[in-house]
């Protein structure tokens, strides 16, 4: 994995992480999201489209199995978590429905579903991130 793909790698994961909070936005508005009524679907079908790809370039062989070639010792918790993708976007489909279905302001549901899927979501990505860098050894420099 290069220098360049890793910087792809993790500005898609910002842009991902952008528009996870935009939607938290949209759902927790002062008005219930009702500026933005129509675009709240739009941004569930753009974030299922980013997540696919992301999680398809880890389990095709992105900066996952580069880890896993140093630390094959960690199969089974990548394992693990790749197996929390299609959770992840069955998640986001329902909330998509639940979002087109309904014609009054956000419910309560919706906002504390999607909340509850952006923590575990963030949790996910953050268990990620810690076994690629158990993998490689990376100090991250906490000051110890």
């Amino acid at each position: 994995m290069t220098e360049h793909t890793i910087r792809l790698d993790f500005h898609a994961l910002l842009v991902e992480h952008d528009l996870l909070r935009e939607i938290l936005g949209v759902l927790s508005a002062d008005d219930n999201g009702r500026s933005e009524w129509i675009s709240l679907p739009a941004m569930l079908d753009e974030l299922y489209d980013r997540l696919s790809q992301h999680f398809l370039a880890e389990e095709q062989g992105g900066y996952m199995s580069d880890a896993l070639r140093r630390a094959p010792h960690l199969a089974d918790e990548a394992a693990r978590l790749a197996g929390e993708h299609s959770l992840f976007l069955a998640e986001i489909k329902e909330c998509r429905k639940e979002a087109d279905d309904q014609s009054t302001p956000y419910s309560a549901d919706l906002r504390g579903r999607f909340r509850k899927f952006t923590e575990r979501y963030f949790h996910h990505e953050h268990h990620e991130n810690s076994l690629v860098q158990r993998a490689f050894d990376i100090d991250i420099g906490v000051g110890d």
